[in-house]
């Protein structure tokens, strides 16, 4: 699963996904400068079973600790045709 957010004005950005309400581990994210704010993109692997078909992806961002976003993803509406899941906010 990839998530990406962007348009902030410092790089003091940081995305947590939790999965059933356990986070999940062994993230990859990356900061970017795109003219005068950054993105943030952050990935990580959800293995396709049985038991993740039914669950809920909480992705949260917090820019300089203050929420500005969060998104709940259900993971049965990505995962019957699909390897790939990215979501994008602002």
């Amino acid at each position: 699963m990839t998530f990406m957010s962007s348009r902030f004005c410092t790089c003091q950005v940081t995305v947590t996904c939790i999965k059933n309400t356990h986070q999940l581990l062994k993230p990859q994210t990356s900061i970017h400068l795109s003219g005068d704010t950054y993105n943030v993109t952050r990935s990580v692997l959800i293995s396709l079973q049985a038991d993740n078909v039914y669950s809920l992806v909480l992705c949260q961002v917090k820019h300089r600790s203050t929420l500005v976003s969060q998104k709940t993803i259900q993971l049965d509406q990505y995962l019957h045709d699909k390897d790939i899941l990215f979501v994008q906010t602002g």
